[in-house]
């Protein structure tokens, strides 16, 4: 049962990450061409927000019960 838990979580931390991206990427990308430096630094937050998310979902977290 753990196991499982742990595929679907790795699972929605790369959907996620993958949304983030594709997000990102082309607001980068129009910024670019744009000459618009704030938003390349808003894209790459987006970018960054994903990332960070992903890995908050992903982190393993102690048994229901247990505390250390």
């Amino acid at each position: 049962m753990a196991t499982s838990t742990r595929v679907w979580r790795f699972l929605l931390g790369f959907v996620v990450m993958a949304i983030g991206s594709a997000i990102g990427i082309p607001v980068a990308r129009y910024a670019e061409r744009d000459d618009a430096p704030g938003g390349v630094v808003i894209a790459a937050l987006i970018m960054i927000g994903g990332v960070v998310l992903a890995a908050w979902i992903i982190r393993p977290r102690p048994e229901d019960g247990v505390r250390n």
